[in-house]
């Protein structure tokens, strides 16, 4: 999910970045809210399974200066 901003869509934007326009590392997360998880895999190519690993196993740090705080 990528934000919008004034009425546009956030360029660029990296789904890792944790600003005023993001919320706890959302982007990765909002992209399994599906009704039906085999559209989503179709979706994806068959790659569901690499997508899931991706988001469990992305560092959680962020850059220094890339905060909310």
């Amino acid at each position: 999910m990528r934000p919008r901003i004034n009425g546009g869509w956030k360029d660029p934007f990296l789904p890792t970045d944790v600003d005023n326009n993001t919320q706890k590392r959302m982007h990765g997360n909002y992209s399994f809210y599906v009704r039906k998880i085999e559209d989503l895999n179709t979706m994806l190519g068959g790659k569901l399974e690499e997508k899931l690993d991706g988001l469990f196993n992305a560092d959680t740090k962020q850059p220094a200066g890339n905060s909310l705080t």
